[in-house]
């Protein structure tokens, strides 16, 4: 009871665990993300990035090229204006900058003016911009100012100002804005894309939404969406290529790139080499380019193949539902083993699940409640162990002073010693010395035990060779049974066997005893029948033994053997005097009279040993507790 109440108090905690950490705590997040992350990854090898969806780089190549022959990075504003006039003259779905332009180009002023006049009455051009520390709000811009460049309406709170950094270094009239934050999970990787950014109220448009928005996507009204990642970047294009082939063309040379390359086209321009990346972690890799992310929204955003979670309370049952599972199955008695099979099956079919709703784009979060399933699975198999090898110890201490170590090794391979007791079908022995009082009186205290434990240690040994058990010692007598507590079909068989190699030791012991001990002599008694076996006494100091009549009638049938034993000495001195007076001249052969019954078992016994002895009748008894005659047999060996 100790060990079942102590499971019940392991499944509540950590069912109060698991509810606790999928309501509030998120303690074990991190291992749900890093599970997720690697289902996304084996997801994204059958989810192929959108190929309307392309990025204009400028890579290390275009970096070094251009720097070259035009000028080091950053380069000059009217660098982007001609590439980005060639892409809108092949009209383009958008044209996406992920180029802050903040700072206007002292150097070379007429450069930003040069890119907002030939990117002006461009319809479809995009700009980010970036919310920056709230701790510099009072001296940012007038949000309402803003709002028509985010495509809000200004009603919003009219007085609020942001730190919002801006592409100043360009014409207002070009600015189609949204917002860049990345936005990371606790452990720095990036997940999700924000929709939106609340910004005292105004929910300012990200790039991805606002795209999306503008070229008729559904974007879900809520602050962000679970991106789910195609298995490689979209397609990528180096600047230089595409600016090599417009100064090509304003040469009068012609074009080497096809003529609709941009046509319909998602175009996404962003920065990608050393020193000018935007680089962050995200379940595809350590080191996503920022400008890839933007396009991975805009591509889920499109198709609608963003991810949706699956609500708390999912993952929650399905945790409860693992940890009731466990505590049943050790509840039950299952072995660890089979218990960790059934949890590694569970696993399994959880991670496939997991997988298969990532094709319903759906992501579920199994990681809580697996490793809480695992967590609760260790401490109940500890403790189940502890208490089995409790058990394997008392079993042993227990039982090795009264069965044969081999029927110790069988009790704990079925589980240990039985807890309940119960009826079973036994063979019950009691085996006496005859005349100990009297013995003990003509004996010294020390060589009297030294008889006694000689005695004993030599009939146990027997005992145990027949797969007894021995019950208890009681004063100069024993008891033992067969066919507890470890079944055995042929009790009374190996009883009465045990019974027989106990007489034949008997006489090998005597022949050893001093003269005066030449008459120590016993008798058994052997019994069969039901009897409720188990253990006996308070719970420190319990005894294995068997109670009932059957164990009465044994006891009594052992006290028959000296009644018995003097009615076959009268009647064989009453035949010898026959004989004596019928044939006076001739000496008796008869001898008889020192013969000496050892051995009696019940009718009950005597069918159960079956064939294997000869029985010899030797009358019917009345025995106290019982109204009906008990018939008694002395067993012997079968001629052969």
């Amino acid at each position: 009871m100790k060990k079942k109440r102590a499971s019940i108090a392991v499944l509540a905690f950590f069912a109060a665990f698991l509810l606790g950490d999928v309501a509030w705590f998120d303690l074990l997040q991190g291992f749900d993300n890093r599970l997720a992350d690697a289902l996304l990854r084996l997801d994204g090898r059958s989810h192929e990035a959108d190929p309307d969806i392309v990025l204009l780089v400028a890579d290390e190549r275009s970096v070094t090229v251009i720097g070259e022959e035009i000028d080091r990075w950053p380069w000059p504003r009217d660098v982007f204006g001609e590439v980005g006039r060639a892409i809108a003259d092949q009209k383009p779905a958008a044209l996406v900058f992920d180029m802050a332009f903040a700072d206007p180009d002292l150097a070379r002023p007429k450069s930003d003016e040069t890119m907002g006049a030939l990117l002006a009455g461009v319809p479809n051009v995009y700009f980010p911009l970036v919310r920056q520390d709230p701790s510099g709000d009072p001296w940012g811009v007038s949000l309402r100012a803003l709002a028509p460049y985010v495509g809000l309406d200004p009603g919003f709170a009219p007085d609020a100002k942001a730190n919002i950094l801006l592409p100043r270094a360009l014409r207002r009239d070009v600015w189609r804005l949204g917002a860049i934050n990345f936005l990371p999970d606790s452990d720095g990787v990036g997940r999700r894309y924000a929709l939106r950014v609340d910004v005292h109220g105004w929910p300012l448009p990200t790039l991805g939404a606002r795209v999306a928005q503008d070229l008729g996507y559904r974007v879900p009204n809520r602050d962000d969406i679970v991106l789910a990642w195609p298995s490689a970047v979209h397609r990528t294009i180096s600047f230089v290529d595409v600016l090599d082939d417009v100064r090509r063309v304003k040469r009068g040379e012609a074009s080497l790139r096809p003529a609709a390359e941009f046509t319909g086209k998602i175009v996404l321009i962003g920065a990608n080499a050393t020193g000018v990346s935007d680089l962050h972690p995200t379940p595809r890799g350590s080191s996503e380019f920022g400008t890839d992310i933007v396009a991975t929204a805009i591509d889920n955003l499109k198709h609608r193949d963003f991810l949706g979670t699956a609500p708390r309370v999912v993952t929650a049952a399905i945790g409860v539902a693992l940890l009731v599972a466990i505590w049943a199955a050790f509840w039950v008695g299952l072995n660890s083993l089979a218990v960790a099979a059934m949890l590694i099956l569970a696993t399994a079919t959880l991670y496939g699940v997991a997988y298969l709703a990532l094709g319903q784009r759906i992501m579920m979060h199994i990681a809580t409640p697996l490793l809480s399933a695992w967590a609760s699975y260790a401490v109940l198999g500890l403790m189940t162990y502890v208490a089995e090898r409790d058990l394997r110890l008392r079993t042993t201490q227990m039982f090795s002073r009264f069965v044969n170590p081999v029927v110790v090794a069988q009790l704990l391979a079925e589980g240990g010693f039985p807890r309940e007791a119960e009826a079973r079908d036994i063979t019950v022995m009691f085996c006496d010395i005859r005349g100990f009082t009297t013995l003990s009186e003509r004996m010294e205290p020390r060589a009297l035990i030294d008889l006694l434990n000689r005695h004993f240690g030599l009939h146990v040994e027997l005992i145990f060779r027949h797969q007894g058990t021995l019950d208890k010692f009681i004063g100069d007598a024993m008891m033992a049974i067969w066919g507890a507590p470890v079944d055995d079909p042929r009790h009374a068989e190996h009883a009465v066997a045990c019974t027989l190699d106990m007489v034949d030791a008997l006489q090998r012991f005597r022949r050893d005893l001093p003269p005066e001990l030449s008459a120590f002599d016993i008798g058994i008694g052997l019994h069969s029948g039901k009897a409720i076996v188990g253990l006996v006494g308070p719970d420190r100091r319990p005894e294995y033994t068997a109670v009932g009549d059957t164990v009465n009638v044994a006891s009594r049938i052992e006290g028959l053997t000296v009644t018995v034993t003097a009615n076959i000495r009268n009647e064989a001195l009453a035949a010898d005097r026959l004989h004596t007076a019928n044939h006076s001249s001739e000496t008796s052969n008869v001898c008889a009279s020192t013969e000496s019954c050892r051995i009696l078992v019940s009718e009950e016994t005597r069918q159960r040993a079956g064939d294997a002895f000869d029985f010899v009748p030797r009358g019917h008894y009345k025995v106290k507790g019982r109204s009906l005659e008990v018939d008694v047999y002395e067993p012997k060996r079968r001629k052969r």
